[in-house]
């Protein structure tokens, strides 16, 4: 769909007043750093065809090389199980999807009333990629305060790890049995863990808790998931090997980047500020994450008045000898527009390289290689409004800046009552403060997977909206909006393969591309090199986006399946 909102097809003269009087407050200069640049991959990376965590891998930066499915025409749609019970999902959880050789799934919670439980009991839920029917569901405690987080997959160990409640529980990925759990001292309210592959025989997994009653001792605790061993690892798997304060944190999710790209051992941490009126600077902490006890190896307090509520996203280093980088966004419950931050620190160091206006979220950035930084964000009210927004980071002499690009709620907004207030109506409302946006990159485009917020306002609710945004164009450039899913009400945190997306909707759960049993060309019930030869010499199914023409686009999806571990498509491109 090329043209979807034409009523925003430009500025009224509010927002162009609004970003005058903001003009001189879209650039903070900070400290010196290294330019943003791309590092190949000195490690194998994560399989393009599996979504494990929030943000697709521990680094949090929620990139993936895949050519945008079909929005209007979805693989399947799912909102019962297998006996016929309807699943009311945890609408704005992140999902989970595991390849094909680790069972085939998509990984989420919902609520089934169902005899033998109480009314609206939890279950851990997973789906099979190929036909979205159920493969097992285990009942889990039911998210404390609403806590929307999802599910983890442990590679290493072939488990999901569910996090509700005071539990960390993990269930093997063939049957949903548990393995083994584990009770925090305080409920986990909106966080997500992050689980290292890269520490040996001593891999940890990571999670905060949240402190509700003098708002100042959550914390965060280092769990062993690897085996037993007297010397080098000596903890059961699911046993905590250390725990500490960090202040007050809710929806903190830790993030990782492994050492084979360009990781320093540390697990990164941002938490709110330490009083009930969420009044104060919040901060980013990072910890020895192959320690055996604490150690915190840098705090940086925030440059401003706000917390942070959401996750810390990893970026590599951008040269040999550079360093990692750490992104994290503010929430300010007042002000105007852009009265939070957005917050970019040296990954070894915590020293702040730049800091710059944003809209208030808990969502994770995105840091892309060509220094631009996407930030899903905002309420409705309270000064705020639901937007996407990019920026640019440039280096001034030895200063780098980051500066506002676009917000897509000041460029689509229209004054209708001309009374100087963002309201419903007047812009294009898409993104919130809990969506988690996917980049996808391909054959030169980038094309931001996001939904619309919930109808309802309520993020209890559902989204009903999921689109493609060209993040190269501007929001008031008709060409901006390249798809929708007019015919299916997804638009819940997106989870992308090399050849397919899942999103929870008011549809309930929907799978967009291709599903791992149209890959099977030569119909021989595996899928692999054999399929991709088949392919070229023009025998079996080769329709693999199952689009009624063979193409191009079908050989690009099977390779993108095939072969995930060559660079180019690491970088959407295809040979």
């Amino acid at each position: 769909m090329k043209t979807i909102h034409p009523g925003f097809a430009a500025r009224g003269e509010a927002a162009r007043l609004y970003w005058k009087r903001l003009g001189a407050l879209t650039v903070v200069v900070a400290a010196s750093a290294p330019a943003l640049a791309q590092v190949p991959f000195s490690c194998p990376g994560p399989s393009l065809d599996e979504w494990l965590t929030l943000g697709g891998t521990p680094m949090r930066v929620a990139v993936r090389g895949a050519a945008p499915p079909r929005l209007d025409t979805p693989m399947w749609s799912v909102d019962k199980d297998d006996d016929g019970y309807g699943i009311t999902f945890i609408w704005q959880a992140p999902l989970a999807i595991t390849s094909p050789d680790r069972e085939g799934l998509i990984l989420t919670l919902g609520r089934i009333t169902r005899p033998n439980y109480p009314p609206g009991q939890t279950f851990a839920i997973a789906f099979r990629r190929d036909d979205g029917e159920v493969n097992w569901e285990t009942p889990v405690p039911t998210p404390a305060s609403g806590s929307y987080s999802g599910i983890t997959v442990d590679p290493r160990h072939n488990t999901a790890i569910v996090c509700t409640s005071r539990w960390v529980r993990a269930l093997r990925l063939s049957d949903g049995e548990q393995i083994w759990q584990v009770q925090l001292n305080n409920i986990i309210v909106n966080g997500m863990p992050v689980i290292t592959t890269d520490l040996g025989n001593a891999n940890r997994l990571f999670i905060t808790d949240t402190e509700y009653i003098n708002y100042s001792d959550s914390r965060l605790y280092c769990i062993n998931v690897d085996a037993y061993d007297a010397v080098a690892n000596p903890y059961q798997p699911g046993a905590i090997v250390w725990s500490t304060p960090i202040g007050y944190a809710s929806g903190s999710t830790p993030g990782y980047l492994p050492a084979c790209q360009g990781g320093v051992g540390l697990v990164y941490v941002a938490t709110a500020p330490p009083a009930m009126n969420g009044v104060g600077p919040g901060s980013v902490l990072a910890f020895s994450a192959g320690s055996n006890a604490p150690a915190l190896a840098w705090q940086t307090t925030n440059v401003q008045a706000t917390g942070f509520y959401g996750g810390v996203a990893i970026a590599p280093p951008a040269a040999p000898g550079a360093h990692p980088r750490a992104y994290a966004a503010s929430y300010n419950f007042s002000g105007d527009l852009l009265s939070s931050n957005l917050l970019s620190l040296d990954g070894v160091t915590g020293e702040v390289v730049w800091s710059t206006p944003s809209n208030r979220s808990s969502s994770t950035p995105i840091p892309l290689p060509d220094r631009r930084v996407l930030l899903s964000a905002g309420v409705q009210g309270y000064g705020s409004a639901h937007s996407v927004e990019l920026f640019q980071e440039t280096t001034n002499e030895s200063h780098s800046v980051a500066t506002l690009v676009w917000d897509t709620a000041l460029s689509t907004w229209n004054d209708l009552n001309e009374n100087e207030v963002i309201e419903p109506g007047e812009y294009f409302a898409i993104g919130n403060w809990t969506e988690q946006p996917v980049l996808l990159t391909a054959n030169g485009r980038n094309l931001l997977a996001v939904g619309v917020p919930p109808d309802a306002g309520d993020f209890a609710s559902p989204s009903n909206g999921l689109y493609l945004l060209d993040i190269d164009r501007n929001p008031t450039e008709p060409e901006f909006y390249v798809a929708c899913s007019s015919a299916t009400a997804a638009g819940g945190s997106a989870a992308v393969t090399g050849v397919s997306l899942a999103s929870v909707g008011s549809d309930g759960l929907t799978l967009f591309g291709i599903t791992p049993k149209r890959l099977d060309v030569n119909q021989d019930k595996s899928r692999g090199i054999d399929d991709l030869y088949a392919w070229e010499s023009g025998s079996g199914n080769r329709d693999v986006d199952h689009d009624g023409v063979v193409s191009q686009n079908d050989r690009a999806q099977l390779i993108r399946f095939v072969r995930p571990t060559w660079p180019a498509l690491r970088q959407g491109v295809l040979p």
